[in-house]
C-alpha cells in the first residue's frame, strides 16, 4: 500500500528523531 496515514507518518517521524538523536549523541561522546 502506498498510502500512509497520518499516524504512520507520525510514526516514521519519531523513529527519525530517534535515529537522529542517537546519532548526534554517539558522535558527540569522545
Amino acid at each position: 500500500m502506498d498510502v500512509e496515514t497520518a499516524d504512520d507518518l507520525r510514526a516514521m517521524g519519531a523513529v527519525e528523531a530517534y535515529a537522529r538523536l542517537k546519532f548526534q549523541l554517539a558522535a558527540a561522546s569522545p
